[in-house]
């Protein structure tokens, strides 16, 4: 989480932390409510600390949601199909290398590259193997589809959508 982010979450009376995800989350067990992560856990390394984290920092009963990019979304088939690296696939930190991308091969993110990309089966998966019941799965977003036909275009294919969302609760 950057600074602006914190100073907003704050502004709007709830807590915020920056820590390191991969070295475990810094809060006692079972002191939160609900877990909120957009498009964090494909860029965390430790995928199974995480995980293990959320289940141990939440209440019982308490719940995470997780939004990722989908490794089977349709355009990163069609990267696939070329001989091309999915550009959400990336293999360095420091260039965009093997993909196709507007931006060239130049990074223009904060923080690591996606180190691991999900399908919604696999990232299920982990959450349950950890303990937690999958609530909801809900895929959404549709390249290169403007939202109100990507809305329509993954409900009919939810498979090759562009997002995961996942919700998962921790036992009482």
């Amino acid at each position: 989480m950057v600074p602006e982010n914190i100073q907003a979450v704050r502004a709007q009376g709830l807590e915020g932390i920056v820590t390191n995800l991969d070295r475990g989350l810094p809060l006692q067990d079972g002191s939160i409510d609900a877990i909120i992560m957009s498009h964090v856990i494909e860029h965390v390394a430790d995928t199974d600390l995480l995980v293990k984290e959320c289940y141990r920092v939440l209440k019982p009963g308490g719940y995470a949601v997780a939004a990722t990019p989908n490794l089977s979304a349709l355009p990163n088939i069609a990267y696939l199909a070329i001989g091309k690296q999915p550009a959400i696939a990336e293999v360095s930190d420091v260039a965009l290398v093997g993909t196709l991308s507007v931006r060239g091969n130049l990074v223009d993110r904060k923080g690591p590259a996606h180190r691991r990309i999900f399908t919604a089966g696999a990232l299920a998966g982990l959450f349950t193997y950890y303990g937690f019941s999958c609530e909801r799965v809900v895929m959404q977003g549709f390249l290169p589809f403007p939202k109100p036909l990507a809305g329509i275009a993954s409900r009919l294919l939810p498979l090759y959508s562009w997002n995961i969302v996942i919700k998962v609760r921790k036992s009482r």
